[in-house]
């Protein structure tokens, strides 16, 4: 005797392989048509549940050390030119040869400071081969501008 729950995610899975591309089409217009405001509704709600989220991705990386090693491993491997980049700007502004805004240069807000005291602000390279020449901007600002280009997460 088969599990219920196993036939109803295989006729939901059939269903989905069945949708047409005028649904198709539909979503994509939907998802471009409120982008923002989905945008800012994700922003709204990691900022409500911000530890109940930290909470959780610690739980994952306590559970799961083995995948979270060897994704780091892989990083440093593929992104070893934003590495190198986002080294030399955390040492250039350590030693003083740049001084870190205190405001974002996209929307002119004052950022919160982290609990150790420091800015909140990010520096974006538009460019990783020129690793001084850098936006300043606050996290949302980043965030934003990361996800208009389809980048993902912490990168």
């Amino acid at each position: 005797m088969s599990d219920p729950r196993h036939i109803e995610l295989a006729e939901m899975a059939a269903r989905i392989r069945k949708r047409t591309e005028y649904d198709r089409l539909y979503d994509e217009q939907y998802r471009k048509k409120f982008r923002k405001e989905r945008l800012e509704y994700g922003l709204k709600y990691k900022e409500e549940n911000r530890l109940s989220l930290r909470d959780s991705c610690r739980e994952y990386r306590l559970k799961n050390s083995d995948k979270v090693s060897e994704y780091q491993k892989n990083y440093s491997i593929i992104f070893a030119k934003k590495k190198k980049a986002r080294r030399l700007l955390r040492s250039a502004v350590e030693r003083g040869v740049l001084v870190k805004p205190t405001t974002c240069e996209r929307c002119g807000k004052t950022p919160n400071t982290g609990s150790d005291g420091r800015s909140m602000l990010q520096g974006h390279h538009a460019n990783y081969n020129k690793a001084l020449e850098v936006s300043w901007w606050c996290v949302a600002c980043h965030a934003l501008e990361r996800r208009a280009r389809g980048e993902k997460g912490k990168e």
